[in-house]
């Protein structure tokens, strides 16, 4: 599953462009019940890490996400 998600963020483009993955992850994570968007935020924070180091943009995408998720 996971594997499938990290190729759908990477053919849509969303891994290179921290807003435009927090858009697209806001949107993913809202109709969630609470206890799944903990394994959504794992998935979201996997993409973002899965082709290199994390920039600072990306570091805040990661600390904005995790707010929306865990607040």
């Amino acid at each position: 599953m996971l594997e499938r998600w990290l190729n759908m963020y990477k053919e849509q483009g969303v891994g290179t462009n921290p807003r435009a993955a927090l858009h697209f992850a806001v949107q993913a994570l809202q109709p969630l019940q609470f206890r799944d968007k903990h394994i959504a935020f794992y998935i979201c924070d996997c993409v973002v890490r899965s082709d290199r180091g994390i920039s600072p943009e990306e570091n805040c995408f990661i600390l904005d996400l995790s707010r929306l998720v865990f607040s």
